[in-house]
């Protein structure tokens, strides 16, 4: 492994926050919805976040696994089957790894078949979304109760004018409201500072682990494959084209390993992705120092004030939380932007109307996907342009 002095500086700094709004909205969904412990949760990734910077010495980023986080805030599974979905991707991802069979399952898996499970997991996460954004009440502010569709509105609006904005991410704007309005229902002795570290417990329940294979890891792992792994890979070679510390074999052993060991010590499927790669680059990151910055805030947060998060999360009002899932259901749907207009487009919507609209529609629909896209490429279907 390559030695270098470690640069702190404030591109690396920037660069650090890049990727956050893949990260915190699905992180803080997931926490809020399903009623997970972010003791373990932000301590393992700030673990995972150090690691891979040391193992690439590049921004690679640490992510929460996209398809995992939609279906389990959709459906508000329990922390047992989450577990056993991160365990059964890690063992399949590290087989691949170590097998070398990770390139050859990409291409049984055509881009737009990927495309249309992103935007499978978009609406079904959209549809949470409004759910909460809808629920009926108000929040007692000041002298009167504003009713929870305005304070949604107000949020909404905010995304949609920062959608684009570098300079002001929206979640900087929307997750301060939530945090602030959660702060003002929870007595200040509730937010003392305790230590806490993640809870190793070595025993998974068969069931969770099957359960967390047909619910969440079907739909992830073609993901992972093609995002996390391939274009990742892609990426970093266009990115950094003197480095070679990224490969195929490398990623695939790395999210193998820490997902096996993030469903031992209380955490969530991670991975990693083009598109916070792309973020962390374009803050300013270019080396691992990035990666050490975030990492250790994240390890101080989790560790310090992981039990105090739990609790602000869990009480982020309705409307609030409703409009942060909205704006990663955005981040999900953005993956359309290198669909091309015609055949690829058909097969993407196909596949994402039966990942959110059909039982067990994401095999399915990944199935059916891959055989409607080779007819189509064997001229057996003919789709016009």
């Amino acid at each position: 492994m390559e030695y270098r002095t470690i640069q702190f500086d404030r591109n690396e700094l920037a660069g650090a926050f890049g990727d956050l709004g893949t990260f915190a909205p699905l992180v803080i969904g997931m926490i809020a919805v399903c009623k997970l412990d972010a003791v373990g949760i932000i301590t393992v990734f700030g673990l995972w976040y150090m690691i891979t910077g040391l193992v690439y010495r590049l921004p690679v980023p640490v992510q929460p696994m996209k398809a995992v986080a939609a279906l389990a805030i959709s459906g508000a599974v329990s922390f047992g089957v989450i577990r056993g979905a991160a365990l059964v991707i890690g063992v399949i991802l590290l087989a691949l790894a170590l097998t070398r069979s990770l390139d050859l399952f990409a291409k049984a898996t055509p881009k737009n078949v990927v495309r249309g499970i992103q935007l499978g997991l978009a609406l079904t996460l959209m549809r949470t979304a409004a759910d909460y954004m809808q629920k009926a009440g108000g929040l007692p502010l000041f002298i009167a109760e504003v009713p929870f569709w305005i304070v949604a509105a107000i949020c909404v609006a905010v995304v949609l004018l920062l959608y684009s904005n570098r300079r002001i991410p929206p979640m900087l704007v929307i997750l301060p409201i939530g945090i602030l309005l959660s702060l003002m229902s929870i007595p200040l002795a509730g937010l003392a500072i305790n230590i806490g570290l993640p809870s190793f417990n070595a025993s998974i329940a068969a069931s969770d682990i099957w359960t967390g294979l047909i619910v969440l890891a079907i739909a992830q792992i073609p993901l992972t494959i093609g995002n996390s792994v391939i274009a990742t890979d892609s990426l970093a070679h266009s990115l950094f084209p003197e480095k070679k510390t990224v490969t195929v074999r490398r990623l695939g052993l790395t999210l193998g390993a820490m997902n096996i060991f993030s469903a031992f010590a209380g955490g969530i499927p991670m991975c990693h992705g083009a598109g916070g790669m792309a973020g962390h680059y374009r803050f300013g990151a270019r080396r691992e120092t990035a990666l050490f910055f975030i990492g250790g805030l994240l390890l101080v947060l989790g560790i310090f004030f992981g039990n105090a998060l739990t609790t602000i999360f869990s009480l982020i009002p309705p409307p609030v939380l409703g409009v942060i899932l909205f704006f990663a259901s955005l981040e999900l749907a953005m993956a359309l932007k290198d669909v091309d207009i015609g055949r690829d487009l058909f097969i993407v919507f196909l596949v994402a109307v039966t990942c959110a609209f059909v039982q067990y529609g994401y095999l399915i629909g990944w199935i059916g996907g891959i055989a409607v896209a080779h007819a189509i490429k064997k001229n057996w279907i003919r789709i016009s342009t």
